[in-house]
């Protein structure tokens, strides 16, 4: 398995929609992207929607989150560059 389809694994990353622009949704720290589930219905028409869920929170593979990898919430935007450069969002 490729270090890009373990992490989409590790991070229960779901893709919806079909738009030509893309949406990255994260959650607050502490939330899961079930959080999103009454807003999807008026963007996924218009977006292609990523959704994940951190590392020990959702439905993300808590045998993979590492207390030494993220110790504070300051750590948390690399998983959002990580997603931004995986589904090409421009940044």
């Amino acid at each position: 398995m490729s270090a890009n389809s373990e992490i989409l694994k590790s991070n229960n990353v779901t893709v919806l929609g079909e738009g030509k622009k893309t949406l990255l949704l994260a959650n607050g720290f502490g939330c899961d992207q079930n959080m999103w589930r009454f807003l999807l219905p008026y963007i996924v028409g218009d977006y292609k929607v990523v959704r994940f869920d951190y590392v020990g929170s959702g439905k993300s593979d808590v045998s993979k989150f590492d207390q030494k990898n993220i110790t504070h919430w300051k750590d948390m935007p690399k998983t959002l560059l990580m997603y931004a450069w995986r589904y090409r969002l421009g940044m």
